[in-house]
């Protein structure tokens, strides 16, 4: 057991630093350690592809080495702790990584400012939009149950029923992302038509992603709808949530906010 453990170990080290030394021990015959690059240089190759896939956008953005040289160095330090490459660099809530301490590929970023290469664009606008691309990825790969449809309120409010009482959530597709740059519109540009980031201005925008009849959506939200979606993420009260936006927006419409919710399948009934 000692002997297969410090084989991983030793092999771990090697897949990390490129130096086979501790792994001779385990060689026989004479045998040279060189032939295990091909393994390093498939694993490499392997996460390389995998967080290109997840952050489409950052491939766009970034000239070939420097996205290489980025992913290289969060591969180095945070190298992928799951049987599965697919959720690779995402949060841990999306990628189902058992260690919460690693950090999120745009967190990483984030913690570049100041520290990395002076690149083109500012660390924290690539970082905003890995956020946005792990958003959509996130919001692809979940399930939504129990959707709510308009016709099924309809009957409730015939069946004479308080739809305040009503235990309605948001859906599992659902999440709120928040980015310190402008860049929403640009990201889609980027990703769906290639166009490159020509105007940045440092304005928090708040984005909805959700998933409708297996597509992504996203909207661009206003502060009160940012306000609601976020007291309801956290609270699971759709009427404390109507309550604490109105409070903030007094302009805000509940009844047009709850039918645009209708509209966009964004709502479900608890089980």
């Amino acid at each position: 057991m000692n002997d297969h453990e410090n084989y991983i170990q030793a092999f771990s080290h090697f897949m990390r630093s490129g130096d086979a030394s501790r792994l001779s021990e385990f060689l026989t015959n004479g045998q040279s350690a060189e032939f295990l690059s091909i393994y390093r240089n498939g694993f490499y190759k392997a996460c390389l592809s995998a967080l290109s896939a997840n952050f489409t956008c950052l491939t766009y953005a970034l000239d070939d080495a420097d996205f290489k040289q980025i992913a290289t160095a969060y591969i180095n330090l945070y190298p992928p702790s799951q049987a599965t490459l697919v959720a690779y660099g995402m949060a841990p809530n999306m990628s189902n990584t058992k260690e919460a301490n690693i950090p999120s590929l745009p967190v990483f970023l984030q913690q570049l400012e100041g520290q990395g290469p002076e690149l083109a664009l500012p660390w924290q606008v690539l970082s905003d939009l890995a956020l946005l691309d792990q958003a959509w990825i996130g919001t692809l790969n979940k399930q939504n149950t129990n959707l709510v449809s308009l016709a099924q309120v309809q009957s409730m409010l015939e069946q004479g029923e308080d739809l305040s009482l009503i235990p309605f959530l948001l859906i599992e597709s659902v999440s709120l992302v928040n980015t310190e740059f402008a860049i929403f519109s640009q990201w889609q540009g980027l990703r769906f038509q290639g166009e490159g980031i020509d105007r940045l201005q440092r304005a928090g925008q708040n984005i909805l992603f959700w998933q409708y009849e297996g597509e992504v959506q996203a909207k661009l939200l206003t502060s009160a709808e940012a306000h609601f979606y976020q007291t309801f993420l956290v609270t699971g009260s759709i009427g404390d949530a109507l309550e604490s936006a109105a409070q903030q927006d007094a302009s805000l419409d509940i009844s047009v906010l709850f039918a645009d919710l209708l509209n966009a399948s964004l709502l479900k009934l608890e089980v």
